[in-house]
């Protein structure tokens, strides 16, 4: 999805507008953003009134997504960590020590990537995953790359 896209959520909204007070609790809530910025903030909203709302503001209803039980939204939040190389170990070594781990798995993965065709694989998967539709789960990342030059160019 182009992030200047329009898009709406509807559930429980946490969020702060101050550090110095306590975390605000929005639940039935819309919130509606336009080309990068929250365009709507409507609280104590029904189901049914959500999506006359979000028709309102003309955005697509493909592009709205109601919040399930338990699931919430915390804007601004920043991912600083993502080791994109490590994309295709994810799940697999958890009976390992960490120096296990980076002798069994980590340290020859990250030789494959003398392999731009499959450094380009898992580059591209890797930002797909944390880039799509409804994963916007953070407005900053930052991945790490291999040390291989060529393949991160």
């Amino acid at each position: 999805m182009d992030v200047n896209q329009s898009i709406a959520f509807y559930g429980t909204i946490i969020h702060s507008v101050d550090v110095k007070k306590p975390v605000v609790i929005l639940e039935n809530t819309v919130v509606a953003i336009k080309e990068r910025k929250i365009v709507a903030l409507q609280t104590g909203v029904e189901k049914k009134e959500a999506h006359q709302l979000i028709s309102n503001l003309n955005i697509p209803i493909e592009n709205f997504q109601i919040l399930r039980t338990g699931e919430f939204i915390i804007p601004g939040l920043i991912d600083t960590h993502i080791h994109a190389p490590q994309y295709v170990n994810m799940g697999i070594g958890y009976d390992l020590t960490l120096l296990g781990w980076l002798d069994k798995y980590t340290f020859p993965t990250e030789a494959k990537f003398h392999d731009l065709d499959f450094a380009s694989k898992v580059y591209s998967q890797v930002v797909k995953r944390t880039t799509t539709k409804w994963n916007y789960h953070c407005l900053l990342l930052c991945y790490y790359t291999s040390r291989c030059i060529l393949a991160t160019c």
